[in-house]
């Protein structure tokens, strides 16, 4: 027991402490932040305030599980390993973890560009070759815009009217600068269309906005990119949107940045035939993570909404999602902190080997799990992510599924505040290690039929030590499910229906007092609730119409899976083959009539 919550608590805190950001906001006057004002102290700016919400949250759950203490890792801050849980692996403080972490970038408030040289592109291809503000305006019916700057300066693109097609490659190439900041100017429209057949194909530049450099994309006007030939937006290096209303079009992936890609500002808006949000950078320390810190994003597309090669991390900003695949995928540590997240549609809706919910609210459709910490099989590692539109196609990403796995090291689930909602199809919170509960507010409605059901934790159902949790089991007879760990501090009841119901379900003490008036919005045959409100060992009366029953707080139900009964290995990547294989539903069971000695019993008409 000892061992899992060490685990946990180094998980959160590699979480807490690798995932910091120093992100300065810069100005285009002569106040403009460099690099090297930026790894200053005063250089932090957004990351210390996005970050003090964070790493108490996270602080909190590690403290209170084991601590958060060990020397300085030798591994790549940012990478997604299993094993680098461990507390001789963590970072020895925040300010070390943060100095591996210097993304800078020059994103303006406002756009000072009256002394930009203005180019009409009316008059063809342009290169650009010297650091400078360039304005540009007008069409571009067949050519490119290339900027390769060898000399150090910043490098403004001022789009203001400007609509740029390219019939062979990119609408913009940035193959070298020191950074490049786009500019959407103030009422302006733009549009950047690349090739539906590059001249040169599977060779950079592969995305109609293309980049080797640091790219920030910033102002007020709109942007239209439409990526043809696969992907819409790409940066070899890191990649921020910090304002602009931008409409992404692309055959494969819509925006990427390889070292990072930062949401903290404006409207997206994308539909993609791959991955929405990307990064892919699993290599270099406190790289291959995606930030969502502001802004409205709303993205549709064929495989995950969201991929992280490293870390995802949502602290503010609103995100509306559907998803053929994974909403949010980090294959390292996913942190939710603040925003809103609304997964329309997908086939698992947030998916990471640590996985830790500390604020904000989700709502979550899912076919499959709802949140699910697990990690990827090596067979899945070794076999590579074919980046693929498909995510059927796509080895490599194959996370097993949760509670029949048994408990894989380095994986760990906590919801420690907010609001979650999820209705899955599937299992609702799917842990392959320890999964708490804490604090919030947890709405879950799932499957009820052999080892699906709103909890499949490795051992069993969660660890209650705080927050109202109210899970249902959804469908007809047989519904029995996981109910909370036993060994929770906090009071918990459970209860089988003998039929299927929906509408309001009262829970009354033995005075006769009201403990809580839950709504089924679904229809359900189980139910688990927990609050501080309920006392573990007391005895309460669920009714839900002309239905009642007894039931003792903290005592499973009858027929319950109980303590990690739960499917084999299944999902993605199963042994060798990574194509994912629609799940077999298992036969529902029986409706249990009696329950074995000590379950709670299943409520009776009166």
């Amino acid at each position: 027991m000892f061992t899992i919550t060490l685990m946990l608590a180094g998980a959160i805190c590699v979480s807490a402490l690798v995932l910091a950001l120093r992100y300065p906001a810069g100005r285009l006057g002569g106040a403009v932040m460099n690099r090297e004002a930026a790894s200053g102290a005063n250089g932090r700016g957004l990351s210390h305030r996005i970050w003090a919400r964070v790493l108490a949250a996270l602080a909190a759950v590690a403290v209170g599980a084991a601590g958060c203490s060990g020397s300085a890792s030798s591994e790549p801050a940012g990478a997604a390993t299993a094993t680098a849980t461990s507390a001789s692996a963590l970072p020895a403080s925040v300010d070390e973890a943060l100095a591996g972490l210097v993304a800078s970038h020059w994103v303006p408030a406002n756009a000072e560009y009256s002394r930009a040289q203005t180019i009409d592109l009316a008059g063809g291809s342009v290169e650009i070759d010297e650091p400078g503000a360039y304005r540009l305006i007008g069409t571009l019916a067949d050519g490119q815009v290339k900027v390769e700057v060898e000399e150090k300066g910043l490098v403004q693109l001022v789009l203001d009217g400007a609509d740029i097609t390219s019939s062979q490659s990119s609408a913009i190439d940035i193959e070298a600068a020191d950074e490049v900041v786009l500019i959407l100017a103030d009422g302006s429209q733009n549009s950047l269309t690349d090739a539906a057949a590059y001249a040169v194909p599977d060779e950079e530049p592969d995305a109609a906005l293309f980049s080797k450099v640091d790219l920030s994309i910033a102002g007020s006007g709109a942007l239209t990119v439409t990526g043809r030939q696969g992907d819409a937006v790409t940066s070899k290096d890191g990649l921020v949107l910090a304002g602009g209303e931008v409409v992404i079009e692309a055959a494969d992936d819509a925006i990427k940045g390889r070292d990072y890609l930062q949401i903290v500002g404006g409207r997206l808006v994308a539909e993609a035939g791959g991955d929405g949000l990307k990064s892919t950078n699993a290599d270099d320390a406190g790289t291959g993570y995606v930030l969502l810190a502001g802004g409205e994003v709303t993205v549709e597309a064929a495989a995950d909404c969201v991929d992280a090669a490293t870390d995802a991390l949502v602290t503010s900003g609103s995100a509306t999602l559907t998803c053929g695949d994974d909403a949010i995928h980090a294959d390292g540590r996913l942190v939710v902190d603040g925003g809103s997240v609304e997964v329309a549609e997908s086939y698992e809706g947030l998916e990471a080997p640590v996985l830790v919910v500390a604020g904000g609210v989700l709502d979550i459709t899912a076919s499959d799990d709802g949140l699910n910490a697990a990690a990827s099989s090596e067979s899945d590692d070794a076999a590579g992510d074919t980046d693929a539109a498909s995510p059927s196609a796509r080895p490599g990403r194959g996370f097993a599924d949760g509670g029949g796995m048994g408990v894989q090291e380095g994986v760990a689930l906590a919801i420690t505040g907010g609001e979650v909602r999820i209705k899955a199809g599937s299992d609702g919170i799917d842990a392959n290690g320890p999964g708490t509960i804490s604090g919030g507010t947890v709405e879950v409605y799932a499957a009820a039929y052999g080892a699906d059901g709103p909890f499949d934790i490795a051992e069993g159902g969660p660890a209650i030590s705080g927050g109202t949790v109210t899970a249902y089991a959804a469908g007809g007879g047989g519904c029995a499910m996981v109910s909370p760990d036993q060994a929770s501090a906090q009071g918990w009841i459970a209860a089988v229906l003998p039929q299927a119901a929906t509408g309001t379900l009262e829970l009354i003490d033995n005075a006769g007092g009201a403990v809580a008036s839950l709504t089924a919005a679904e229809t359900v045959c189980a139910v688990v609730y927990s609050s501080p409100d309920v006392v573990l060992g007391e005895v309460y009366t669920l009714r839900i119409g002309d239905l009642t029953a007894e039931v003792t707080a903290g005592q499973a139900m009858a027929g319950a899976a109980g303590n990690g009964a739960g499917r084999g290995p299944g999902g993605r990547g199963q042994g060798g083959n990574d194509q994912r294989q629609p799940r077999q539903q298992p036969t529902r069971p029986t409706n249990p009539q009696t329950g074995t000695p000590g379950d709670a019993p299943a409520i009776t008409a009166q």
